[in-house]
């Protein structure tokens, strides 16, 4: 779709077209029906291209369509407005009869993730103004630039990825705090009775009140 805007130049003003798609390149999957610019936000109109869907289930296409709804989703601000893409979603009847799913919504790449209200590059953009400026800080930033989000939403983004996966341990440290607190407010563990050797908990209780400040 191409989206028509009134420029200004040396020789006056005059229309000029600009494409959607190479404006959100994100945005190639989908049909854009409308563009809509209000006084703090673009809203963007938009359905799916294709004809069929992929149960994300079992993996079966299906082109039945069981009905449609409106999807909104947060995403990439342009030149300090928020950018909001109202999507018409599809609910599809699977055909597999041993798919434990009978409808499911379609997905589209990069677009739309299940349960979520923002695209995916909105939620990659708030986590790393989250791992950069944390909450408080964050939360300004964002609005600077058209995100509209808070200090809670930052910090559930930057808690979301996975951890990275853990290699082998080379060095492992010991908390001095965490030792003097043991040897001040835990009492050692009881021995056990009937037996001549300490319990584990035990020996790592003399460990720690050995251990020298």
């Amino acid at each position: 779709m191409s989206t028509w805007f009134l420029t200004r130049s040396i020789i006056g003003w005059r229309l000029c077209s600009v494409d959607s798609h190479s404006l959100w390149p994100h945005l190639g999957e989908l049909i854009v029906e409308h563009i809509e610019r209000k006084v703090d936000e673009v809203v963007v109109s938009a359905r799916v291209r294709g004809h069929r869907a992929r149960c994300r289930h079992c993996g079966k296409y299906s082109g039945r369509v069981h009905g449609r709804y409106d999807r909104t989703l947060a995403d990439a601000p342009v030149a300090g407005a928020g950018v909001v893409v109202v999507l018409q979603v599809r609910r599809f009847r699977c055909t597999n009869g041993k798919c434990a799913a009978v409808t499911f919504t379609e997905q589209v790449p990069g677009v739309t993730t299940p349960h979520s209200r923002a695209t995916p590059l909105w939620q990659d953009m708030v986590a790393r103004i989250g791992l950069a400026l944390a909450g408080r800080a964050g939360a300004r930033l964002a609005a600077a630039i058209g995100i509209n989000c808070g200090r809670d939403t930052i910090l559930r983004r930057v808690r979301a990825p996975p951890d990275p996966p853990r290699g082998e341990v080379t060095v492992a440290g010991v908390d001095d705090f965490a030792l003097r607190y043991v040897r001040a407010h835990v009492p050692p563990p009881p021995a056990s009775a009937g037996t001549t050797s300490t319990t584990s908990s035990t020996a790592v209780w003399e460990c720690w009140s050995a251990h020298d400040d």
